[in-house]
């Protein structure tokens, strides 16, 4: 005896199926299945987007949603002419609260995006923080738009590995950003890479920011620093004190032995 099932109750057999379920299946699947289960039902659309946009391995996907881009000369930005709909932001914004990973390399002008829109984005973003559930970064860029960084780290921020692109960047740059770090990922922030160069006599003035930044991050478990030399190792090592959960400490660091790790 075979029994046959409506379809309407084939419909709602789908949709009781329990919404961790439809993550776990959709975390598992490519973006080309995830594409086409968000055209099935608003429900669906929800958990497939979720998926689709975690992972970002530029910032043009996503400023495209606002619009084409053109090089403007100093990065790419929309049209000058382009009046932004609403419906633009607001889809823009739903992408934006999705991605929780960032993978970007800002070492091409020609697909940097510029201040100004990046600028533009801000406004209309609470909390000035353009991807606000942001956890993880992997960043290449120049030290010319460094303050670009801030504008994508949100305090759920939890692995950032940043490499400035060119060799003895101004310390007043870092500075800012590590000051600007301090303030807005407080005790979120797991893992830290940072390499980079620079002159010797800006070397106390860099120490002194980095002193200051990993006083404030108390959850910090792994500190990488990358083609850079720490002169003061005693200052360093009364921030890293700092830090109780502290695994990892990876640096090339002048004068400083083991009996100091140690002490």
């Amino acid at each position: 005896m075979s029994v046959r099932t409506s379809t309407a109750e084939k419909r709602a057999s789908i949709k009781e199926i329990p919404l961790e379920v439809m993550r776990m299946i959709f975390a598992m699947s490519d973006k080309r299945v995830c594409a086409a289960a968000a055209l099935v039902c608003r429900q669906w659309c929800s958990i497939a987007l979720d998926e689709l946009w975690r992972s970002l391995p530029s910032l043009p996907p996503l400023f495209k949603v606002l619009g084409p881009l053109v090089y403007a000369g100093y990065g790419q930005d929309l049209h000058p002419d382009l009046a932004i709909a609403t419906q633009s932001w607001d889809a823009f914004k739903s992408y934006a609260t999705r991605v929780r990973c960032l993978t970007y390399e800002d070492d091409d002008t020609d697909m940097a995006i510029s201040t100004e829109l990046i600028m533009r984005a801000l406004v209309v973003h609470p909390h000035r923080r353009i991807l606000p559930n942001l956890q993880a970064v992997v960043w290449r860029i120049y030290s010319t738009r460094l303050n670009h960084a801030l504008a994508f780290c949100p305090p759920s921020l939890e692995r950032m590995s940043l490499d400035i692109a060119e060799e003895y960047v101004p310390v007043d740059s870092v500075k800012r950003l590590l000051y600007g770090l301090s303030s807005s990922i407080a005790n979120q922030l797991k893992f830290f890479k940072f390499g980079t160069s620079f002159l010797p006599s800006d070397n106390a003035a860099l120490t002194t920011a980095l002193n200051t930044f990993l006083k404030n991050q108390n959850g910090l478990l792994e500190l990488k620093f990358t083609r850079y030399e720490i002169q003061d190792p005693a200052t360093i090592s009364e921030a890293c004190q700092a830090s109780p959960h502290l695994r990892t400490f990876c640096a090339e660091v002048l004068g400083f032995t083991k009996e100091m790790l140690r002490a």
